[in-house]
């Protein structure tokens, strides 16, 4: 790290984002460089064919830098051609769908990764409050998930790994080996997380750096990402071994605590998610197998207002 301020790049990863781009870059902007410097402001265009890229340029911000891809190449390209790029000290990596309500977002998730000798952080992500039955069934999914997490012996886990939001050190950046074909970087969250451990770094989640998205508000863009959430494990396990089934590993009495909960806080949306998880894991494995580079945009997650 450089002995005064780290210096900090900020990479957005987009797809059709014309409705969020600028409230986000404005968000960035805006972040407070008390103890960190934001050098750059990156917006990542994956072949968008709305107005995300014309929306950017007339965002009003010298170190706004904009990278428009003819061709769609998916997530795992996009971050493998941002990180190639990485100058300074530290890289924060954000989806084009979330909500930064802190002004110190960045520099929260920066200082603990210097604090913890981190080579990767996740932040908080909270999900918006709910508007339909499926998106009540979403939350309740990530509140089940949410209580297995804090209740973990560890509270630096894979289930805090989110790739809305994740803070990379140069050093962890340029330890990265990626394959040779991105597919095989499943979501990618779970693939750095896996790295940062292969290659000797530390995970740590920072509970402080708050972020916002909206959970998948209609069938067809809730099966999607859950599909593409659970082809994850099989990519994976032939890159880095025992570690990743030990790492997804949860006591069965913990699990069913905490569905039982949101059993009886929302039994219609728990009773839906359950059913619907026979479907996910047969489809899972076929999406595994066929090794999808490109996933179809969750277009109701990127309805934040």
């Amino acid at each position: 790290m450089s002995a005064m301020r780290p210096v900090v790049s900020v990479a957005v990863a987009a797809c059709n984002a014309e409705s969020n781009i600028a409230a986000i870059v404005r968000s960035i902007s805006s972040q407070c460089q008390e103890h960190v410097h934001i050098s750059e402001i990156i917006v990542h265009s994956d072949q968008s064919s709305d107005r995300t890229v014309a929306i950017a340029m007339q965002c009003a911000d010298s170190r706004l830098k904009i990278v428009d891809r003819p061709d769609r190449c998916g997530f795992a390209t996009s971050v493998i051609s941002i990180l190639g790029t990485l100058q300074g000290d530290a890289l924060v990596l954000l989806n084009d769908d979330i909500k930064i309500p802190d002004d110190r977002f960045v520099e929260r998730a920066v200082l603990l990764m210097l604090d913890e000798g981190a080579g990767l952080v996740g932040a908080n992500v909270q999900p918006l409050p709910a508007r339909t039955f499926v998106e009540r069934a979403s939350v309740s999914v990530f509140r089940v998930w949410e209580r297995i997490r804090e209740s973990m012996p560890d509270p630096n886990n894979i289930f805090t790994c989110d790739g809305a939001a994740l803070c990379l050190s140069a050093a962890f950046a340029r330890s990265i080996r990626f394959p040779v074909d991105p597919s095989q970087m499943g979501n990618v969250d779970a693939f750095l997380y896996f790295s940062c451990i292969q290659e000797g770094f530390r995970y740590a989640f920072c509970h402080d750096a708050v972020i916002y998205v909206r959970s998948p508000a209609t069938l067809a863009d809730y099966l999607a990402r859950n599909i593409r959430n659970d082809s994850q494990r099989p990519l994976l396990e032939p890159q880095f071994g025992a570690v990743v089934a030990s790492s997804f590993r949860t006591p069965l009495g913990l699990y069913w605590k905490s569905v039982a909960i949101e059993l009886l806080k929302n039994p219609l949306g728990a009773a839906f998610v359950l059913s619907a998880r026979f479907y996910i894991r047969f489809k899972a494995q076929r999406a595994a197998r066929s090794g999808a580079q490109v996933w179809n945009v969750i277009k109701s997650s990127k309805k934040l207002d």
